[in-house]
């Protein structure tokens, strides 16, 4: 029997070789190595392939759904669905999979490193002692560490990591999360804080750790950041849609704002020339947070294995994206629901 073609996508090819036993042995790989498909491009390929990985650069919308007779499951390199239309999906009885909590502790890492960052002001002295202005560099008088407290907005798996590291950095942590229980902010070195102005009038440091829904699209907008301190900092490795960017850039452009860490943008990649370049008091990473050899590693292991099952007729239980096309999966000829 002929093994399923499937894609592969060429911005992660360097890490090829973490999936390459996992995907070998049951598929013929469709790749084109660090090449980047535009959206008709994206169509053209999936129409001849029965799976697929996808990153946050794979747009899948309806249209490309539907041109793809043979595409039998979608499996996603983390998190961020945003991209996938899970109704079309669906209505094909294709699940969709995701990688929860496999780059948690890079993402986590990533915001503790801008936070100190932004707190030091490490860019800008970098930037000064470049320019020859040595005794320029020794006038800015960077933020305490020890003493800041810093507000989680989103207090999940990732949260909780950020929460504990900060926490023994000596910092103050307060958390806004509804999902979460008492004793869960507790058991993580946090304190709970019921509504979210609250924790934006009390933070140093904000930092999102919050999923995207219709009540949190665009939740940090002008009215929000004119609730959080003067001077404070505000960080942002979730995604870009939970923020008004425009509204961030009035507030760092006023100073109102002292300072911002990004490493999410709508849409990506950021464009040359735009306005958050122009800011000095901003730290721009490229969504690179959950990026590190080992994450890289647990997230592609995990996504090739979600559509190598995917294919053989297993449904998993973890990472499910749109568990409402289970029946259309079972009545699948040879497939099967095993929870892994």
């Amino acid at each position: 029997m002929a093994r399923p073609r499937i894609y592969f996508p060429g911005t992660l090819w360097q890490f090829y070789d973490f999936a390459r036993p996992i995907l070998e042995p049951a598929c013929e790989i469709v790749v084109e190595p660090e090449r980047v498909y535009s959206a008709e491009e994206t169509a053209t390929v999936f129409a001849g392939v029965e799976g697929a990985i996808l990153t946050a650069f794979e747009k899948v919308p309806r249209s490309v759904i539907e041109a793809a007779p043979r595409l039998r499951a979608l499996s996603k390199y983390g998190v961020g669905i945003e991209a996938i239309d899970l109704e079309a999906a669906t209505e094909r009885g294709i699940p969709v999979t995701n990688t929860p909590g496999a780059n948690s502790l890079g993402v986590a890492e990533h915001t503790v490193a801008l936070i100190l960052s932004l707190l030091r002001q490490v860019p800008q002295l970098d930037r000064l002692v470049r320019a020859d202005r040595w005794n320029d560099g020794r006038r800015l008088i960077g933020g305490d560490v020890e003493g800041s407290t810093l507000g989680l907005a989103g207090f999940g798996s990732i949260g909780q990591l950020v929460g504990r590291r900060a926490g023994a950095l000596g910092m103050r942590v307060i958390a806004y999360d509804p999902f979460q229980s008492d004793e869960t902010v507790a058991a993580a070195g946090a304190e709970r804080v019921a509504q979210l102005d609250d924790l934006l009038a009390a933070s140093d440091v904000v930092s999102l750790h919050m999923s995207v829904t219709a009540e949190t699209r665009r939740l940090f907008n002008a009215e929000r950041f004119s609730r959080m301190k003067p001077g404070a900092l505000f960080v942002n490795t979730a995604r870009a849609a939970l923020v008004d960017q425009d509204a961030l850039i009035a507030a760092l452009r006023e100073r109102h704002l002292a300072g911002a860490a990004l490493d999410v943008f709508e849409p990506e990649p950021l464009a040359p020339g735009g306005p958050l370049l122009d800011l000095d008091n901003v730290i721009i990473t490229p969504h690179h947070a959950g990026t590190t050899v080992r994450t890289r590693e647990r997230t592609l292991k995990q996504a090739a294995t979600n559509l190598v099952r995917m294919l053989d007729g297993e449904l998993p239980e973890i990472g499910l994206c749109n568990p409402s096309v289970r029946g259309r999966f079972e009545a699948r000829p040879g497939a099967s629901v095993k929870p892994r």
